[in-house]
């Protein structure tokens, strides 16, 4: 899983770098800003629709991934490594309640869709600003 997504964060990331005008970073030069500052009022604002569809990918990546987990730890040691997608596994495998696994399940979802929501929102927002 690290092998996928780091990859591809590094690489959108630089991508959406690439596309932020040099002009900007110039001006703000010659106006005297450091380069927190510039970070700060030029890079992150410009970026932000990237982070968020980053991050959106990063999170059903992880919910995903339940393969690789319950292969290498199965949620452990203890429950360090235990997301929802293994819990509901466990709940309803080892415990025998596919109802509460189910339930879990359907947990998992509403909060991706209600995650994916906000997101959507905010950049539909940001383009209406523009």
């Amino acid at each position: 899983m690290v092998w996928q997504s780091v990859p591809f964060v590094a690489i959108t990331l630089h991508s959406a770098l690439l596309t932020v005008p040099a002009e900007l970073y110039e001006s703000a030069r010659l106006d005297g800003a450091d380069g927190r500052r510039i970070f700060r009022s030029i890079t992150l604002p410009l970026l932000r629709p990237v982070f968020g569809l980053v991050l959106c990918l990063e999170v059903i990546w992880v919910f995903r991934c339940f393969a690789q987990i319950w292969a290498v730890t199965e949620g452990g040691p203890g429950e360090a490594t235990t997301t929802l997608p293994v819990y509901a596994y466990r709940v309803a495998q080892s415990l025998h309640r596919y109802d509460l696994g189910a339930a879990v399940s359907t947990l998992t979802v509403l909060l991706l869709v209600a995650v994916l929501i906000a997101y959507f929102r905010q950049l539909l927002r940001q383009e209406a600003e523009r």
